[in-house]
Protein backbone atom coordinates (compact mmCIF):
# COMPACT_ATOMS: atom_id res chain seq x y z
CA UNK A 1 0.00 0.00 0.00
CA UNK A 2 2.78 2.13 0.35
CA UNK A 3 5.80 2.84 -1.56
CA UNK A 4 8.88 5.18 -1.45
CA UNK A 5 9.59 7.63 -4.54
CA UNK A 6 12.00 9.98 -5.62
CA UNK A 7 12.83 12.46 -2.42
CA UNK A 8 12.00 16.16 -3.14
CA UNK A 9 14.95 18.66 -3.36
CA UNK A 10 14.47 20.66 -0.82
CA UNK A 11 14.13 18.80 2.56
CA UNK A 12 11.50 21.50 4.61
CA UNK A 13 8.31 21.14 6.14
CA UNK A 14 4.78 22.97 6.41
CA UNK A 15 5.01 23.64 2.46
CA UNK A 16 1.86 24.72 1.01
CA UNK A 17 1.08 22.00 -2.26
CA UNK A 18 -1.76 21.15 -5.26
CA UNK A 19 -1.91 19.27 -8.51
CA UNK A 20 -2.26 20.35 -11.75
CA UNK A 21 -2.52 18.27 -14.29
CA UNK A 22 -1.09 15.09 -12.35
CA UNK A 23 1.76 16.93 -11.18
CA UNK A 24 2.34 17.98 -7.50
CA UNK A 25 3.98 21.54 -6.69
CA UNK A 26 5.37 21.69 -3.25
CA UNK A 27 5.82 25.78 -2.67
CA UNK A 28 7.66 27.63 0.20
CA UNK A 29 8.11 25.99 3.67
CA UNK A 30 10.33 25.98 6.84
CA UNK A 31 13.49 25.31 6.87
CA UNK A 32 14.10 24.37 10.17
CA UNK A 33 12.70 22.66 13.07
CA UNK A 34 12.97 25.59 15.62
CA UNK A 35 11.51 28.46 13.64
CA UNK A 36 9.67 29.38 10.79
CA UNK A 37 12.28 30.77 8.37
CA UNK A 38 10.92 30.38 5.29
CA UNK A 39 12.11 28.59 2.22
CA UNK A 40 11.09 30.01 -1.44
CA UNK A 41 11.34 26.71 -2.98
CA UNK A 42 8.69 26.07 -5.70
CA UNK A 43 9.55 21.84 -6.55
CA UNK A 44 7.67 19.97 -9.31
CA UNK A 45 6.75 16.24 -8.76
CA UNK A 46 6.14 13.88 -11.84
CA UNK A 47 4.77 10.81 -10.56
CA UNK A 48 5.36 9.08 -14.01
CA UNK A 49 8.69 10.02 -14.55
CA UNK A 50 9.17 9.72 -10.58
CA UNK A 51 10.78 13.22 -11.07
CA UNK A 52 11.05 16.61 -9.20
CA UNK A 53 11.62 20.39 -11.18
CA UNK A 54 12.38 23.33 -9.94
CA UNK A 55 10.18 26.04 -10.75
CA UNK A 56 9.44 29.93 -10.30
CA UNK A 57 10.19 30.56 -6.40
CA UNK A 58 7.45 31.95 -4.45
CA UNK A 59 7.70 36.04 -4.11
CA UNK A 60 9.92 37.06 -1.66
CA UNK A 61 7.78 38.38 0.99
CA UNK A 62 9.78 40.58 3.72
CA UNK A 63 13.58 42.23 3.77
CA UNK A 64 15.18 38.99 4.58
CA UNK A 65 14.60 37.33 1.60
CA UNK A 66 12.33 34.92 2.59
CA UNK A 67 8.87 33.18 1.17
CA UNK A 68 5.91 31.84 3.47
CA UNK A 69 5.60 29.17 5.81
CA UNK A 70 2.63 27.48 7.52
CA UNK A 71 0.19 28.79 4.07
CA UNK A 72 -2.31 26.90 2.89
CA UNK A 73 -3.57 26.12 -0.81
CA UNK A 74 -5.61 25.17 -3.05
CA UNK A 75 -5.72 24.53 -7.28
CA UNK A 76 -8.90 26.61 -9.13
CA UNK A 77 -8.75 26.42 -13.19
CA UNK A 78 -5.48 24.81 -13.19
CA UNK A 79 -3.58 27.43 -10.89
CA UNK A 80 -2.27 26.88 -7.44
CA UNK A 81 -3.67 29.86 -5.05
CA UNK A 82 -1.53 30.32 -2.23
CA UNK A 83 -2.52 32.08 0.96
CA UNK A 84 -1.58 33.11 4.41
CA UNK A 85 0.88 32.16 6.85
CA UNK A 86 4.05 33.10 8.31
CA UNK A 87 6.68 35.59 6.70
CA UNK A 88 9.07 36.60 9.30
CA UNK A 89 11.44 34.25 11.81
CA UNK A 90 9.21 33.21 14.88
CA UNK A 91 5.71 34.26 13.47
CA UNK A 92 5.34 37.40 16.00
CA UNK A 93 3.65 39.38 14.60
CA UNK A 94 4.67 37.74 10.83
CA UNK A 95 1.18 36.92 10.19
CA UNK A 96 0.33 37.74 6.56
CA UNK A 97 -2.71 37.65 4.58
CA UNK A 98 -1.21 38.37 1.27
CA UNK A 99 -2.91 35.81 -1.88
CA UNK A 100 -0.03 34.90 -4.40
CA UNK A 101 -1.20 32.73 -7.15
CA UNK A 102 1.12 30.23 -9.73
CA UNK A 103 0.59 30.13 -13.39
CA UNK A 104 2.33 26.38 -14.46
CA UNK A 105 2.01 27.26 -17.83
CA UNK A 106 3.68 30.74 -18.05
CA UNK A 107 5.76 29.48 -15.00
CA UNK A 108 4.82 33.29 -12.68
CA UNK A 109 3.31 34.32 -9.68
CA UNK A 110 0.85 37.20 -9.69
CA UNK A 111 -0.28 38.72 -6.36
CA UNK A 112 -4.40 39.17 -5.56
CA UNK A 113 -6.63 40.94 -3.31
CA UNK A 114 -5.76 39.65 0.10
CA UNK A 115 -7.44 37.79 2.53
CA UNK A 116 -9.17 40.16 4.95
CA UNK A 117 -7.87 37.76 8.27
CA UNK A 118 -4.07 37.60 8.46
CA UNK A 119 -3.26 34.07 9.64
CA UNK A 120 -1.04 30.62 9.17
CA UNK A 121 -1.59 27.31 10.09
CA UNK A 122 -5.23 27.01 7.84
CA UNK A 123 -6.75 24.63 5.84
CA UNK A 124 -8.20 25.27 2.70
CA UNK A 125 -10.50 23.39 0.42
CA UNK A 126 -12.12 24.58 -3.20
CA UNK A 127 -15.58 24.34 -3.97
CA UNK A 128 -17.43 25.63 -7.17
CA UNK A 129 -14.18 27.72 -8.23
CA UNK A 130 -14.00 29.38 -4.72
CA UNK A 131 -11.33 29.15 -1.98
CA UNK A 132 -12.45 28.28 1.64
CA UNK A 133 -9.94 29.38 4.21
CA UNK A 134 -10.95 28.11 7.78
CA UNK A 135 -9.25 28.33 10.65
CA UNK A 136 -5.49 29.11 11.48
CA UNK A 137 -3.66 31.15 13.95
CA UNK A 138 -4.88 34.20 14.26
CA UNK A 139 -2.62 36.08 16.71
CA UNK A 140 0.70 34.89 17.97
CA UNK A 141 2.29 35.95 21.06
CA UNK A 142 0.99 33.44 22.18
CA UNK A 143 -0.43 32.24 18.92
CA UNK A 144 -4.33 31.84 19.55
CA UNK A 145 -6.34 29.31 16.99
CA UNK A 146 -9.60 31.25 15.33
CA UNK A 147 -12.55 29.96 13.94
CA UNK A 148 -12.76 32.06 11.12
CA UNK A 149 -13.87 31.20 7.41
CA UNK A 150 -13.34 33.39 4.69
CA UNK A 151 -14.14 32.91 0.95
CA UNK A 152 -12.15 33.71 -2.30
CA UNK A 153 -13.99 34.32 -5.71
CA UNK A 154 -11.27 34.47 -8.47
CA UNK A 155 -13.77 35.66 -10.95
CA UNK A 156 -14.01 39.04 -9.15
CA UNK A 157 -10.97 39.13 -6.96
CA UNK A 158 -13.10 39.32 -3.81
CA UNK A 159 -13.26 38.03 -0.62
CA UNK A 160 -16.49 37.44 2.11
CA UNK A 161 -16.94 36.33 5.58
CA UNK A 162 -18.72 33.43 6.14
CA UNK A 163 -20.65 31.20 9.42
CA UNK A 164 -17.50 30.77 11.33
CA UNK A 165 -15.86 27.64 12.31
CA UNK A 166 -17.98 26.06 15.79
CA UNK A 167 -14.62 25.18 17.19
CA UNK A 168 -11.83 27.33 17.06
CA UNK A 169 -8.76 25.75 15.76
CA UNK A 170 -5.17 25.91 13.65
CA UNK A 171 -2.51 23.40 12.48
CA UNK A 172 -6.18 21.95 11.15
CA UNK A 173 -6.88 20.04 7.98
CA UNK A 174 -9.59 19.64 5.32
CA UNK A 175 -10.82 17.82 2.69
CA UNK A 176 -13.75 18.65 -0.09
CA UNK A 177 -16.17 15.64 -1.24
CA UNK A 178 -19.69 16.44 -2.92
CA UNK A 179 -19.48 20.09 -2.48
CA UNK A 180 -19.05 19.99 1.51
CA UNK A 181 -15.57 20.75 3.17
CA UNK A 182 -15.10 18.70 6.19
CA UNK A 183 -12.22 20.23 8.18
CA UNK A 184 -10.20 17.81 10.54
CA UNK A 185 -8.18 17.68 13.64
CA UNK A 186 -5.73 20.46 14.91
CA UNK A 187 -5.00 21.77 18.03
CA UNK A 188 -7.06 24.17 20.46
CA UNK A 189 -6.19 26.35 23.29
CA UNK A 190 -3.69 29.46 23.22
CA UNK A 191 0.09 29.04 22.20
CA UNK A 192 2.26 26.07 21.37
CA UNK A 193 2.59 25.34 25.17
CA UNK A 194 -1.41 24.87 25.89
CA UNK A 195 -2.14 22.89 22.74
CA UNK A 196 -4.20 19.95 23.01
CA UNK A 197 -4.69 17.77 19.89
CA UNK A 198 -8.28 16.89 18.88
CA UNK A 199 -10.01 15.27 16.66
CA UNK A 200 -13.25 17.17 16.13
CA UNK A 201 -14.52 16.51 12.39
CA UNK A 202 -17.06 19.53 11.31
CA UNK A 203 -18.52 19.86 7.87
CA UNK A 204 -19.38 23.12 6.20
CA UNK A 205 -21.85 23.51 3.58
CA UNK A 206 -21.71 26.14 1.44
CA UNK A 207 -25.10 26.29 0.29
CA UNK A 208 -26.60 27.02 3.47
CA UNK A 209 -23.84 28.37 5.18
CA UNK A 210 -23.78 25.98 8.17
CA UNK A 211 -21.63 23.42 10.29
CA UNK A 212 -22.69 20.71 11.12
CA UNK A 213 -20.38 17.78 13.58
CA UNK A 214 -19.46 14.56 12.26
CA UNK A 215 -17.86 11.40 13.89
CA UNK A 216 -14.58 12.41 15.57
CA UNK A 217 -11.44 11.03 14.13
CA UNK A 218 -9.59 7.71 16.25
CA UNK A 219 -6.39 9.66 16.89
CA UNK A 220 -6.50 13.30 17.77
CA UNK A 221 -3.94 14.98 16.38
CA UNK A 222 -2.33 17.89 14.27
CA UNK A 223 -0.14 19.06 11.77
CA UNK A 224 -1.44 16.25 9.49
CA UNK A 225 -2.08 16.44 5.82
CA UNK A 226 -5.30 14.85 3.68
CA UNK A 227 -6.08 12.98 0.53
CA UNK A 228 -9.33 12.33 -1.13
CA UNK A 229 -9.47 9.36 -3.30
CA UNK A 230 -12.86 8.06 -4.62
CA UNK A 231 -14.75 10.07 -2.21
CA UNK A 232 -12.86 8.93 0.95
CA UNK A 233 -10.98 11.16 2.89
CA UNK A 234 -7.43 9.50 4.19
CA UNK A 235 -5.46 11.90 7.25
CA UNK A 236 -1.73 10.97 7.25
CA UNK A 237 0.81 11.26 10.02
CA UNK A 238 0.98 14.63 11.99
CA UNK A 239 1.87 15.25 15.89
CA UNK A 240 0.35 14.29 19.31
CA UNK A 241 0.31 17.17 21.78
CA UNK A 242 -0.58 14.12 24.10
CA UNK A 243 2.43 12.20 23.69
CA UNK A 244 4.47 14.23 22.23
CA UNK A 245 5.72 12.48 19.23
CA UNK A 246 5.22 12.50 15.29
CA UNK A 247 2.22 9.94 14.22
CA UNK A 248 2.66 7.52 10.91
CA UNK A 249 -0.98 6.87 11.41
CA UNK A 250 -3.26 6.92 8.66
CA UNK A 251 -6.99 7.29 9.04
CA UNK A 252 -9.82 6.91 6.72
CA UNK A 253 -13.05 8.77 6.67
CA UNK A 254 -16.23 7.71 4.83
CA UNK A 255 -18.63 10.99 4.72
CA UNK A 256 -21.68 9.22 3.66
CA UNK A 257 -21.51 6.72 6.60
CA UNK A 258 -19.85 9.65 8.84
CA UNK A 259 -17.30 6.37 10.27
CA UNK A 260 -13.51 5.73 10.25
CA UNK A 261 -11.44 3.19 9.86
CA UNK A 262 -7.45 2.55 10.09
CA UNK A 263 -5.49 2.07 6.89
CA UNK A 264 -1.92 0.96 6.86
CA UNK A 265 0.81 3.23 8.68
CA UNK A 266 2.72 5.36 6.84
CA UNK A 267 6.61 4.04 6.83
CA UNK A 268 8.13 7.43 7.76
CA UNK A 269 6.50 8.96 10.96
CA UNK A 270 6.40 12.78 10.35
CA UNK A 271 4.22 16.04 11.12
CA UNK A 272 3.86 19.08 8.95
CA UNK A 273 4.05 17.08 5.86
CA UNK A 274 2.50 18.18 2.77
CA UNK A 275 0.47 16.35 0.09
CA UNK A 276 -1.49 15.73 -2.76
CA UNK A 277 -3.13 12.83 -4.93
CA UNK A 278 -2.07 12.04 -8.15
CA UNK A 279 -4.43 9.49 -10.01
CA UNK A 280 -5.58 7.73 -6.96
CA UNK A 281 -2.96 7.68 -5.53
CA UNK A 282 -1.50 10.17 -2.58
CA UNK A 283 1.76 11.46 -1.89
CA UNK A 284 3.09 12.57 1.11
CA UNK A 285 6.39 14.69 1.01
CA UNK A 286 8.56 16.37 3.27
CA UNK A 287 7.79 17.25 6.92
CA UNK A 288 9.81 17.10 10.67
CA UNK A 289 10.78 13.68 11.97
CA UNK A 290 11.84 12.93 15.29
CA UNK A 291 15.51 13.41 14.51
CA UNK A 292 14.32 16.60 12.27
CA UNK A 293 13.61 17.80 8.68
CA UNK A 294 12.77 14.97 5.83
CA UNK A 295 12.61 15.52 2.22
CA UNK A 296 11.19 12.23 2.17
CA UNK A 297 8.80 11.23 -0.89
CA UNK A 298 6.31 8.12 0.34
CA UNK A 299 3.32 7.03 -1.74
CA UNK A 300 -0.31 5.48 -1.08
CA UNK A 301 -2.33 3.64 -2.59
CA UNK A 302 -5.57 2.74 -0.95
Amino acid sequence: AWTTKASMPTARQTAAAGVINGVLYVVGGSDATSSTASKRANEAYDPVTDTWVAKAPDPIQNGAGQGVAYAGAGVIAGKLYVVGGCVSSDCIPGNTNTLEVYDPVADSWTTKAPMPTARNMVAVGVINGKLYVVGGEGTCGPCIPTSVLEVYDPSTDTWSSKAPMPTARAELTAGVVNGILYVIGGRTGGGESASVSVGTVEAYDPTTDTWTTRAAMPTPRQDATVGVVNGTIYVVGGFSASSGSVLNTVEAYNPIADAWTTKQAMPTARSFLSGGVVGGVLFAVGGNTASGLVATNEAFKP
